[in-house]
């Protein structure tokens, strides 16, 4: 399955960032989930990563590879 606009991702790779408004340093750690807000091409993504209230607290240019689409329901198998 490809990534595309608007699906939420967990990065499975760790990160040193800038919080987004106070350009403090913060680490996004493995399985940190984040919102795709843009496709830059179809290996790199802009990824918006905010707290449970929605608010941003980093926006990253993540590749594909250290991107895993997040599921919440599972897909129906016919046996």
């Amino acid at each position: 399955m490809e990534i595309k606009e608007l699906d939420i991702v967990i990065l499975t790779e760790g990160r040193l960032t800038k919080h987004f408004e106070t350009d403090e340093p913060i680490y996004l750690q493995p399985g940190q989930v984040g919102t795709v807000v843009m496709e830059l091409s179809n290996q790199m993504f802009e990824v918006e990563f905010a707290d449970q209230d929605g608010i941003p607290y980093a926006m990253e240019t993540v590749p594909a590879k250290h991107l895993l689409i997040f599921h919440q329901k599972p897909v129906p198998v016919n046996l």
